[in-house]
């Protein structure tokens, strides 16, 4: 505690108070003591510990004023000694600065009954006593006549403790017995009582026992919302001194700070139930997937001194599990043939023999090999019947996994055959001895274990075999490319037992394949457009809108995981709501955004970024929301540019574009930007596109307009565009924003055919396009 600083500190102890409290505090305090008999009575000495209770609320500020006081203390036989004394108005407040957590205690004061104490008190009560006593004693009149005036004052060195957790059960309020003094490594079996759940702070009322009294709480940031583990704490302590300063009493103030690194954490109560989280893995089609035991448990949660271990595992779907208690492992084994989405389920159990479930997914990829099973040798059967060594050098196009070994086996290639991978420096990487081999065809075997290959590195795969092989005269003239394999070319050297082959010949093909599979693919999250938000509030996105429009290849279930790199902002994500929230920086208008996470079933993420801009108002366009264009497929199929010419009557700046899409109109999207001379200013791919209506685009960085010129705003189209015949008879203004009339100049509603992006100078008809931009006034950043 060499940390903590006491600011100030004065007054007496407070009386007790107590209430609907979130935390218990206990302290226990010593005082010297010997209380002597102002009136030559005998005096009665306490030289026990007095323990004090306090009970906690999380307030930033306690303040209660009292203008009275009754406190009894008791003799060494228990017998109580009463006695009363008038005193001012006293106020106390301890703080707790919010580098600490910010959690507070309520105000609390010695018991209605207090043991005797021990430790010597360094002032008297009344200002008629003297000072102080020889060998600190403390005048007392206890003369047995009625009730007894007594009264003291305490030099404290007090030491206050308390911790804060979440359980989800509604508490009752906090037992004797769950009450532990400083020192305690016990927890109390319940840590909050009353409706109010721990991640809500707010006020609280507190209950006075002695009157007259009044009390204020303040609550502090009552709008706080705080996540937490099911097994996550926080907690706080807070130690200082105490004393009295005068006889008839005064303001008594203690405020205390530490830094944060001063907190108590406390784990949770063993009380809890475990927690089990879902797992993910791959497995290849027909295969297996071993899973130890200590894996499927990294993830998973006991209380404080508990051990988990698996219960059982069931409901396995495209597949069998089993779990080996002995071998402390799960095994399952994908059906045969079947590719897609597996899992199956488990139970974890603690030591108390309680339990929680939850699920593995697993994804079986499919096989990828050179030749397929349709690919046969124009030969065969080569008379050579020498012993030797055939291969294939080759590559993948993404990191995988070699499970195994094909050859293509004619009738007359009989005897032992064995598989062997190798590096491109000859290292045996696997081998396996095909068995249970047909007469001829495709002949398949599996390694041991798979073998993990590097993208773009050159392995071999060879088989050695007694003659009379298959093979193809100038197969590998060029590389064979097969999805992500390609064979670079074949290779063989002779040899009664296996050898790396390093001779080519004729680029022949000798028919050797691997069985290689690669990783599920990653999520892959399409950037978003989110529109506009004030800059005086900040804005949240819940994540089925971010996941809208994101692509998942292999039908893994993926979910917005975190958010981060703000522009022009700070941005959070919570995992209990699943929403991201951008605050936009004080005082800015612009476009803003950040990039989110996405991570699916198997643990694999990938990111994107979300572009918004922030302003009080949308930014200016010449159609509303709700418009649609007369004719919305205008079944046009030729690639076409289509745009529109327009001004501004003040300075500003083009943020980006739009144009309405009909369920037809498919293909990429690009808009453009144009000078009213044909100079491309920007130019921006729509993604995220809907099946129809209106899609927008953001540039990279706005475009600055000049008051009274003339821009073309246009979008590149495969065709079956949409359509407003007569749209620019006549001039459409929007704000500053002005579409002359085609009749003004050379036209409006612009056109121009081509496959590709191209300035657009052609009009008919004074039709519009639904082409739209995107537009703010004197807008900065």
């Amino acid at each position: 505690m060499s940390d903590w600083t006491v600011i100030s500190q004065s007054g007496i102890v407070p009386q007790r108070s107590e209430g609907e409290n979130y935390i218990d505090v206990s302290e226990t305090f010593w005082e010297a003591g010997r209380f002597v008999d102002l009136g030559g009575a005998p005096a009665r000495r306490v030289s026990e510990p007095a323990f004090r209770q306090w009970k906690g609320v999380n307030r930033i500020k306690s303040e209660k004023q009292r203008d009275a006081t009754s406190r009894s203390v008791v003799d060494t036989t228990d017998r109580p000694v009463r006695g009363s004394r008038p005193r001012g108005k006293n106020a106390a407040t301890v703080e707790l600065d919010p580098l600490a957590l910010g959690l507070m205690t309520a105000l609390a004061a010695s018991l209605a009954t207090a043991s005797p104490v021990a430790a010597a008190p360094s002032h008297v009560p009344d200002a008629g006593v003297p000072s102080e006593q020889p060998d600190g004693q403390v005048p007392v009149d206890d003369t047995p006549k009625g009730d007894n005036p007594v009264q003291y004052l305490r030099d404290d060195d007090p030491s206050i403790t308390g911790s804060v957790q979440r359980d989800d059960r509604q508490g009752q309020p906090l037992p004797e017995a769950s009450r532990h003094p400083v020192g305690s490594s016990t927890p109390p079996d319940v840590w909050h009582s009353g409706e109010a759940p721990l991640d809500k702070w707010g006020p609280a009322p507190i209950t006075q026992r002695d009157t007259p009294l009044s009390s204020t709480v303040v609550g502090f940031n009552e709008e706080h919302s705080s996540a937490f583990d099911p097994f996550g704490s926080f907690g706080f302590s807070l130690a200082g001194r105490v004393s009295s300063e005068t006889a008839n009493g005064s303001t008594a103030t203690l405020i205390v700070t530490a830094p944060a690194t001063d907190t108590t954490t406390v784990i949770a109560p063993p009380s809890a139930a475990p927690v089990a989280r879902n797992d993910g893995d791959y497995l290849v089609v027909g295969g297996r997937r071993i899973i130890q035991v200590t894996t499927l448990l990294a993830n998973d949660m006991a209380s404080p001194g508990l051990h988990l271990t698996v219960g059982d595992v069931f409901d396995p779907q495209h597949g069998i599990v089993t779990y080996d208690a002995t071998s402390q492992a799960v095994t399952f084994t994908a059906t045969a043939g079947y590719r897609g989405n597996a899992s199956f389920a488990y139970t974890v159990e603690d030591d108390k023999g309680r339990s929680a479930q939850a699920t593995v997914s697993l994804f079986v990829v499919p096989d990828e090999t050179l030749f397929g099973t349709v690919t046969l040798p124009a030969t065969d059967s080569v008379n050579d019947n020498n012993p030797v060594e055939l291969g294939v050098r080759f590559a993948s196009a993404s990191d995988g996994v070699i499970t195994g070994l094909r050859f293509y086996k004619g009738a007359d290639n009989t005897g032992l055959h064995t598989a062997d991978l190798w590096d491109s420096n000859g290292n045996l990487l696997a081998t396996a001895t095909f068995s249970a081999e047909t007469g001829n065809g495709w002949q398949q075997v599996s390694f041991s274990a798979p073998v993990t290959i590097q993208a773009g590195v050159i392995y071999v795969a060879s088989y050695h075999t007694n003659g009379v092989y298959s093979a193809d005269a100038g197969y590998f003239a060029s590389p064979v490319t097969n999805g992500d394999l390609t064979g670079i070319g074949s290779v063989y050297a002779y040899g009664t037992g296996s050898t790396f082959p390093t001779n080519s010949y004729n680029a022949n093909n000798y028919w050797v394949d691997v069985v290689y599979n690669k990783p599920p693919a990653a999520p892959d999250p399409q950037d978003d457009v989110l529109g506009a938000i004030s800059s005086a509030h900040a804005a949240s996105f819940g994540s089925s809108l971010l996941l809208a429009n994101d692509q998942n290849p292999d039908g893994i279930p993926f979910n917005v995981t975190g958010a981060s790199n703000a522009l022009h902002g700070t941005v959070s994500f919570d995992p209990l709501t699943q929403a991201v929230t951008f605050t936009p920086t004080q005082g800015y208008s612009g476009t803003a955004g950040f990039s989110y996470t996405v991570t699916n079933d198997l643990g694999v993420s990938a990111t994107a970024n979300a572009k918004l801009w922030i302003d009080g108002a949308q930014p200016a366009s010449f159609y509303d929301a709700t418009a649609v264009p007369a004719i919305v497929n205008a079944h046009d199929n030729q690639s076409v540019e289509l745009g529109f010419k327009f001004e501004s009557a003040t300075d500003g700046q083009v943020l980006g574009l739009r144009f309405y899409k009909g369920a037809d109109n498919t293909g990429t999207h690009v808009g453009n930007l144009w000078s009213a001379t044909g100079d491309l200013l920007a130019s921006a791919t729509f993604t995220n596109e809907t099946a129809d209506g209106w899609q927008s685009v953001l540039f990279s960085a706005p475009v600055s307009l000049a008051a009274g010129a003339t821009y073309v705003a246009s979008y590149h189209s495969d065709g079956n565009y949409s359509a407003d015949p007569g749209y620019f008879a006549s001039a459409h203004t929007d704000g500053v924003l002005v579409a002359p009339a085609s009749t003004a100049g050379s036209g409006n509603g612009l056109y121009a055919y081509g496959s590709s992006s191209l300035f657009p100078t052609n009009s008919f008809n004074a039709t519009g396009y639904g082409v739209d931009v995107l537009f703010k006034a004197n807008l900065t950043g």
